[in-house]
């Protein structure tokens, strides 16, 4: 079907050499920076006292 009919076009699978989502890739590092500098924070603010 094409667009004059009204329906969506329709395209086959689009096979990039990219197998990761970026965006989740992005959250987790995120979070695993999070992690460490709160990690690091707590270890150096326990051998203050």
């Amino acid at each position: 079907y094409s667009r004059l009919e009204g329906f969506p076009s329709m395209f086959g699978d689009n096979r990039t050499s990219v197998n990761v989502d970026l965006v989740e890739v992005g959250i987790i590092f995120v979070f695993a920076v999070l992690a460490i500098v709160s990690f690091v924070i707590v270890l150096g603010y326990g051998k203050k006292k």
